[in-house]
């Protein structure tokens, strides 16, 4: 019975951890409950929910970079297509 009394204290940390703003540490201390105790259903509800926030954040942040490369992209176009058409329009 001390492993559930050990296992209900850290995931308590744990979730002071993540309420605290310390999700790396958080998920740290979930990760260390799994290693003692592998059927931790908490633990394991917790980990699996905040990898996939992880996840979901990165992905997030990867089509930020992306969009902003477009709008570069779309910006240089921009220019090209300006400069063409005043050369055009000066032809004429």
């Amino acid at each position: 019975m001390p492993e559930l009394n050990n296992a209900k204290f850290a995931f308590d940390n744990a979730i002071k951890l993540l309420n605290d703003n310390n999700l790396k540490e958080s998920v740290e201390q979930l990760n260390e409950i799994i290693k003692i105790e592998p059927n931790h259903i908490k633990s394991l509800n917790l980990l699996g929910m905040k990898k996939n926030q992880i996840t979901s954040y990165k992905i997030f942040l990867n089509l930020i970079k992306l969009i902003q490369s477009y709008i570069k992209v779309l910006d240089m176009l921009r220019l090209v297509v300006s400069n063409l058409l005043r050369k055009h329009i000066k032809k004429y």
